[in-house]
């Protein structure tokens, strides 16, 4: 714990590709918070986003929390929106976590769902990311049309 602290603190972004592997591990949550901190300290947003591609989706909702928290993060809605709704059901949780704090996202998220329901791909995880995501991005008008299209449809069931 004291060694990911410690990369951090010195912030050398030669730390990032030990750190990335260390993330890829079972962690304990505080162990898993350590490192993604590190990485948040280094701030070495390319080298970490790297450990996005061909990763478990474990190490790619670590990094995601990394890559939301830099400072000035340059994180894109499109990042996430490839993992919004994933089979990986923490993956997506993240996802949609993440996407809350970006109210800058609400016209991308809705063509995302948009892109769902088009395409029939209504799964479990998506529906459940459209009930936590539309109430909250319902300014965008992007998000109501979708919204409206959804109620006028016979496309979803509910419970």
């Amino acid at each position: 714990m004291a060694a990911a602290r410690a990369l951090g603190r010195l912030g050398d972004q030669k730390a990032v590709d030990a750190l990335l592997n260390y993330l890829s591990r079972q962690l304990s949550r505080t162990m898993e918070h350590v490192a993604i901190y590190a990485l948040v300290e280094i701030a070495g947003f390319e080298e970490t986003a790297a450990g996005l591609v061909g990763s478990s989706s474990l190490a790619q909702r670590r990094v995601l929390w990394a890559l939301n928290g830099m400072s000035g993060s340059q994180l894109k809605a499109e990042t996430v929106m490839k993992r919004l709704g994933s089979k990986h059901g923490s993956l997506s949780a993240t996802a949609v976590s993440i996407s809350k704090d970006h109210p800058e996202w609400a016209g991308s998220i809705a063509q995302t769902f948009q892109k769902w329901r088009r395409i029939g791909k209504l799964t479990e995880n998506r529906l459940a990311a459209i009930k936590e995501l539309a109430p909250l991005f319902l300014q965008s008008e992007s998000m109501r049309k979708f919204v409206g299209r959804l109620i006028a449809s016979s496309d979803v069931t509910t419970n």
